[in-house]
């Protein structure tokens, strides 16, 4: 819903209210995540989104701020696709090594599909 920020303001404006808004509502769904996740996935998730969150970060800063626009509209566009047709991406399990390209994916995607 605070995607539509970016039809107001810059991207590199738009997407630290976003994640902070996001941080914000996700904090009070800890307590019950805590009881469903589990190291061998959360740990590589973890390691490889704080690995590539700066490049993210840097290619958001860098961009033309008119492209970064498009671009966030067309992940916007492709996450609620996959969310509607109810797609699930592993038929099976990808292990450290799937989680952690996952995470590193994760961190220089994140700030796109916000």
């Amino acid at each position: 819903m605070l995607s539509i920020l970016n039809f107001f303001l810059p991207p590199a404006s738009s997407i630290p209210i976003v994640l902070c808004v996001d941080l914000c509502a996700n904090i009070f769904l800890l307590p019950d995540a805590r009881h469903n996740a589990t190291a061998a996935v959360t740990i590589p998730l973890l390691v490889g989104t704080l690995l590539l969150l700066p490049v993210g970060v840097l290619l958001l800063s860098s961009a033309n701020p008119a492209i970064m626009k498009r671009v966030i509209a067309l992940f916007i566009l492709i996450a609620a696709l996959a969310l509607l047709s109810e797609w699930r991406p592993f038929a099976r399990p990808i292990g450290v090594a799937g989680w952690g390209a996952v995470g590193a994916l994760t961190g220089v995607t994140q700030h796109l599909s916000e």
